[in-house]
């Protein structure tokens, strides 16, 4: 069942991670770490709401 807090954590997370990835690299790389987390958000919020 699919419960807000659990987004709201995920959520949170990959904010974390992201900013983590940000931090840890330079331009090209934090181009590609943000495309691969954009594709990993949309797919848990699909996966959370089917």
């Amino acid at each position: 069942m699919f419960k807000k807090q659990d987004f709201d954590d995920d959520v949170t997370s990959l904010l974390r991670i992201r900013r983590r990835i940000l931090n840890a690299s330079e331009n090209s790389g934090a181009h590609v770490g943000l495309s691969t987390l954009r594709s990993s958000f949309s797919t848990s919020v699909q996966a959370s709401w089917s």
